[in-house]
């Protein structure tokens, strides 16, 4: 059972179908490797770049459109960084954008002295006042800025295989750090075999 989820993308009426399972049996299991993949994130967990390093950051907000129409959306904030030429990566829940909550984030999370690009957000406007240098792309004029190459077409392409992996429906803001651990689990061991071995692994390391 738990083997089918860490290698099954999150489709629960299909996997209970299959393995003959009630819907309790499959919400205690999934918790149970949720809270595994948690714990295995936080052991795994250090700082991003440093001097010579690129990090890229952004937001995405994770849900549907209200009344299913239009652009306005329900759900939860994520706060991302992924570092370049590395699989170092972190995410974050959040509850607001504000510059008090993301630089704090920033400044837990990323080394000083590191390069990090953003978007035009105006959250990150102190980042080069807090020991980093910072640089932009405007998102509503360009993919890649014409005078710095900056970009960040690394964690977008994270975002993407992200919302392919969370459920679309019966989110929960509670669950999101488990969708989240999972996902990075699945991202770091990306072959079937290496990731059964890991997880069991992970298992005895969370006792």
């Amino acid at each position: 059972m738990t083997m089918w989820l860490l290698l099954q993308p999150p489709r629960q009426m299909h996997i209970m179908t299959e393995l003959q399972i009630d819907r309790k049996t499959y919400t205690r299991w999934a918790k149970f490797c949720s809270s595994v993949c948690i714990l295995w994130c936080k052991a795994q967990s250090t700082p991003l770049g440093g001097p010579n390093k690129i990090v890229e950051i952004d937001e995405a907000k994770f849900g549907k459109r209200k009344y299913h129409r239009g652009r306005m959306i329900e759900g939860q904030w994520i706060f991302g960084a992924r570092e370049r030429n590395s699989s170092k990566a972190f995410f974050i829940p959040v509850e607001k954008r504000d510059q008090n909550t993301l630089v704090n984030i920033i400044k837990e999370n990323i080394l000083p002295q590191s390069t990090i690009i953003s978007d035009c957000w105006k959250a990150y406007n102190s980042l080069n006042a807090e020991g980093y240098t910072h640089l932009t792309v405007n998102h509503s004029k360009n993919f890649v800025d014409p005078t710095t190459s900056a970009n960040t077409q690394t964690i977008e392409r994270m975002w993407r295989d992200a919302r392919g992996f969370i459920p679309r429906f019966g989110r929960k803001k509670s669950n999101f750090p488990g969708y989240l651990a999972e996902y990075q689990f699945k991202r770091i061991h990306d072959r079937p075999e290496e990731r059964v071995h890991a997880f069991l692994i992970a298992c005895k390391d969370s006792i």
